[in-house]
């Protein structure tokens, strides 16, 4: 009966280790992922026309969730630009209204 319940213990404890290396593991792996997927990101901004490091580029990063093909975040630009160029003069007007 002691046999039992100490090889019970040491079973529980095994099993205990094991899932915290588990879990350690999956921290680092996520931290990987977010790593290569930041890395991913901005190689295809880079390839799509634009600097990830700033104004457009960064808008991109921190906007895009879709693929990650160069031709659906060229057109994603490209619709999202042209949406902020017609609001553009209307904020542009209301600024100056307000200066006045």
């Amino acid at each position: 009966m002691e046999n039992e319940v100490e090889n019970t213990v040491e079973e529980t404890q095994d099993d205990n280790t094991a899932i915290k290396q588990m879990r350690e593991r999956i921290k680092e792996l996520e931290g990987v992922e977010k790593e290569y997927k930041s890395v991913k990101m901005n190689n295809l901004i880079q390839d799509a026309g634009f600097d990830p490091a700033s104004g457009q580029g960064k808008a991109l990063k921190d906007l895009y969730k879709g693929e990650l093909e160069v031709d659906a975040v060229k057109k994603f630009a490209e619709e999202t630009m042209d949406g902020a160029r017609k609001l553009l003069p209307k904020c542009q007007n209301k600024k100056h209204r307000s200066q006045e």
